[in-house]
Parts: structure tokens; sequence; C-alpha cells
């Protein structure tokens, strides 16, 4: 799977909201 840069630091924003997030809901604002 190929993904352009914007794709791949969406995908480790992502990771990085799951880690911390502690498998509770995290809102955008936060």
């Amino acid at each position: 799977m190929r993904l352009s840069t914007k794709g791949r630091y969406a995908v480790m924003a992502m990771v990085d909201l799951a880690q911390y997030s502690d498998g509770d809901p995290v809102s955008l604002a936060e």
C-alpha cells in the first residue's frame, strides 16, 4: 500500500490518537 506524505502523516496522527486515548473516544477539540 503506497501512501502520499499527507496520507502517511494522517495515519501516524490516527495511531498517536489511538495510543494516547487509551481506548476512550477523543474529541477533535482536545
